[in-house]
């Protein structure tokens, strides 16, 4: 089952046409789809724009998940004495603040723009390999 905004206001669900109308089954459980945190394919000749609209709009849940945890580990480190972790996780926190400026401009569609996020999301992991506890305890918590 795949959904893509049709770029007139409706959506297509598999190709077919679904009407943006009030009493519309098909309508509501599109709806209903994206409350669940989904993200419909854009409009066949999407933009640049709206493709990184899309791309920034998937990772937003899980970035602000992200900031959350690095916070905890980092009181952590520091309850514990663990100085170096406490520094470590809010350096990590201010690269996963930056995601939301990542640059795309490179990206030429949205799968690349995907894969950006998925290299700066391995670039803030990777920064945890002094501390293997830490990076699984980052992992773990994302998944």
């Amino acid at each position: 089952m795949t959904y893509q905004l049709d770029g007139h206001g409706g959506v297509l669900l598999d190709g077919a046409c679904i009407p943006p109308m009030e009493g519309n089954a098909m309508y509501a459980a599109y709806l209903a789809w994206v409350d669940d945190g989904n993200t419909p394919e854009p409009a066949a000749g999407a933009s640049p724009a709206e493709l990184d609209a899309r791309a920034r709009a998937e990772v937003l849940p899980i970035r602000q998940l992200a900031l959350d945890v690095l916070t905890g580990l980092g009181f952590e480190c520091l309850a514990t004495g663990h100085t170096a972790g406490a520094s470590l996780c809010v350096a990590a926190r201010l690269a996963v603040k930056d995601m939301g400026t990542l640059d795309l401009s490179g990206c030429a569609d949205y799968e690349a723009r995907r894969a950006a996020y998925k290299a700066a999301w391995a670039v803030i992991s990777a920064t945890f390999a002094p501390y293997p506890e830490l990076r699984l305890q980052f992992n773990k918590a994302l998944k």
